[in-house]
């Protein structure tokens, strides 16, 4: 994200969007650790409940991260893909990450929902199983970035 010129000395306003208030309230205090003196909204729904008035940043450049959620099976992302691909004001940049799947069902839905942003680019990837790294963990990252900002 640095050669995006994205810094953490510039990162202010965070809006984060959770259906567990538990969840939500854990994030908002790591929000808070790392970022005290930023702005943070807070929006306790599920993904199909999410409208552009959700999702309505004040800075030109805004990070979106969807961690251990696109994988789910409940998960059907339409909303949010709604907004973000209507949304031609900000530069956005989305992370997603997952677990990484070897089989071809819930590891693909990340690769899907990437391919659904309209206006994205991929601008990196990064698949890992347990047996190709020495982490004790297996990850897919993938990060996509609006490209006509």
């Amino acid at each position: 994200m640095a050669s995006k010129y994205v810094d953490n000395d510039y990162i202010r306003d965070f809006i984060l969007i959770e259906p567990s208030r538990t969840n939500l309230q854990r994030c908002i205090g790591h929000v808070n650790a790392f970022f005290s003196e930023s702005k943070i909204s807070a929006v306790c729904k599920k993904d199909n409940q999410i409208n552009e008035d959700d999702i309505n940043p004040e800075s030109t450049t805004v990070i979106h991260l969807f961690s251990n959620v696109i994988d789910l099976d409940d998960f059907d992302g339409k909303a949010v893909l709604s907004v973000l691909n209507d949304d031609k004001s900000h530069n956005n940049i989305i992370v997603c990450v997952i677990p990484y799947y070897q089989e071809a069902t819930r590891g693909k839905k990340i690769k899907e929902f990437g391919d659904k942003l309209q206006g994205y680019s991929m601008v990196y990837k990064l698949e890992k199983h347990t047996d190709d790294w020495d982490k004790p963990y297996s990850c897919q990252i993938y990060i996509v970035v609006s490209s006509y900002y």
